[in-house]
C-alpha cells in the first residue's frame, strides 16, 4: 500500500513538473507584436541599424545574404536617404508547440527622400510571411518569404487583412527567359557563390558540400515516394509560410497518396558558404512531375527554381528555408539551360 502511494505521490510530482514547464515555456516564450512591430518601425525611421541587428536572428540566411551582408545593405540604404517612413503591422502570430520556432504574417511599407531630394518615394512594399526563432530572450526574424516586391499590385497597407492566395508567386518572371541570360549589369552580384560544377575546397574537409549526394537525396526521395528520405534534408529548423516540417512531411504524404508514379529533376547550380558558421545557400532549380491516380498521363507537380538557406546539422547540410521563385509554373522554364543568372530579388526602387 506505502508503495503504491509513494508511486503515486511521485507521478503526482513528475506531472506538476511537467506542467510547471510547460507554463513556464509558455511564460517564457510571449510574443509582444506592439512591441515586435515597434523595434522594427523605430529602427527604420531612425535609421538604427543596432535596432535592425536586434530582430534579426544569428540564422538570417535569404538569397544568399548572412545576417552582416543584409546589415550592410541596410546600413547603404540608410546611407542614400535623408529621411525614411516605415509602416509594419503584424496581422497573426502562431507558435509551433513544442519548439523555439514560430511565424507570422506581417505588411511592410517602406519610404524614403533620397539624399537631396523633397519629395519620399517608394523603397518597398510587400507583405508575406516571416519565419520567428526565440533567441536570446527574444523573437527575431531568420527568414522571410514575401510576395510580388517591391510593389505590390492594389496594395492597401490599411485594409490588409492576410487572406491570401496560395502560396508561390514571390517574383514576376514572365519575361525572364533562362536561354538569354540578363547583362552583366542587371544580374544580381550575387557576391560568394561558387559554381556548383567546380566546388573546389568546399566538396573537402567536415563541413563538405556533396552535390551529387544532396541531389540524389532529393531525386530519389520523390521519385520513391519516401518522406522519411525527404526529411533526411529537412532541418528541425525548417519553417515556412506557417508550415512547420512536421506539417511539410504530412503534405508530402498526402501528395504521395495522389500520384500513382512521380518523377523528379533536380539540379543546385550554385553554392555559398558562409565564413565563421554552420551555414550556407544553394541556388537550385527543381521540376516534379506525376501520374495522378488512375491517369495515364504525368502532370506539371511543381515548377521552380530558386534559393535554399542551408544549415549543417547532425553531420549533413539541411534546409531550413527556401526563397523560390514563381511557381507551380514558371514562364520560359527550361530545366537543362537554367544557370540561375536571375534577375535582382525583391529589388527596392530609389
Amino acid at each position: 500500500m506505502r508503495k503504491s502511494i509513494a508511486l503515486a505521490l511521485t507521478a503526482i510530482a513528475l506531472l506538476a513538473i511537467s506542467c510547471e514547464r510547460q507554463v513556464e515555456q509558455q511564460v517564457t516564450r510571449p510574443f509582444d507584436g506592439a512591441e515586435f512591430v515597434n523595434n522594427v518601425m523605430n529602427a527604420w525611421n531612425n535609421k538604427d541599424l543596432k535596432m535592425v541587428e536586434g530582430y534579426l536572428s544569428d540564422l538570417y540566411n535569404e538569397v544568399g545574404t548572412s545576417k552582416q551582408e543584409a546589415l550592410k545593405a541596410v546600413a547603404d540604404i540608410f546611407e542614400r536617404y535623408d529621411k525614411i517612413s516605415c509602416r509594419y503591422r503584424v496581422m497573426k502570430f502562431k507558435h509551433h508547440q513544442g519548439t523555439d520556432l514560430a511565424y507570422i504574417r506581417a505588411i511592410l511599407d517602406l519610404k524614403g527622400i533620397p539624399k537631396g531630394g523633397q519629395d519620399y518615394v517608394k523603397i518597398v512594399q510587400t507583405m508575406g510571411y516571416a519565419s520567428l526563432i526565440f533567441e536570446n530572450g527574444r523573437w527575431k526574424i531568420y527568414a522571410t518569404q514575401f510576395y510580388t516586391s517591391p510593389q505590390i499590385p492594389n496594395f492597401d497597407f490599411d485594409k490588409e487583412r492576410g487572406i491570401w492566395p496560395a502560396w508561390g508567386a514571390q517574383i514576376d518572371l514572365a519575361s525572364y527567359d533562362p536561354a538569354q541570360p540578363l547583362a552583366s549589369g542587371e544580374a544580381r552580384a550575387d557576391e560568394g557563390f561558387v559554381d556548383a560544377s567546380n566546388l573546389g575546397e568546399l566538396a573537402e574537409g567536415p563541413r563538405a558540400f556533396n552535390k551529387a549526394a544532396f541531389e540524389a537525396r532529393v531525386v530519389n526521395g520523390w521519385n520513391r515516394k519516401d518522406a522519411k528520405l525527404i526529411g533526411s534534408y529537412l532541418s528541425r529548423l525548417y519553417n515556412e509560410i506557417g508550415v512547420s516540417r512536421n506539417d511539410l512531411l504530412r503534405q508530402v504524404n498526402d501528395i504521395f497518396a495522389r500520384y500513382d508514379e512521380i518523377s523528379c529533376r533536380y539540379r543546385v547550380l550554385a553554392f555559398k558558404r558562409f565564413p565563421d558558421s554552420d551555414l550556407a545557400s544553394i541556388k537550385a532549380v527543381m521540376e516534379v512531375k506525376g501520374k495522378p491516380a488512375g491517369s495515364g498521363e504525368f502532370r506539371n507537380i511543381v515548377q521552380t527554381m530558386g534559393y535554399a538557406s542551408l544549415i549543417f546539422e547532425d553531420g549533413d547540410w539541411k534546409v531550413y528555408a527556401t526563397q523560390i521563385f514563381a511557381s507551380p509554373e514558371i514562364s520560359n522554364f527550361n530545366f537543362e539551360q537554367e544557370s540561375g543568372d536571375w534577375p535582382p530579388w525583391n529589388r527596392p526602387q530609389t
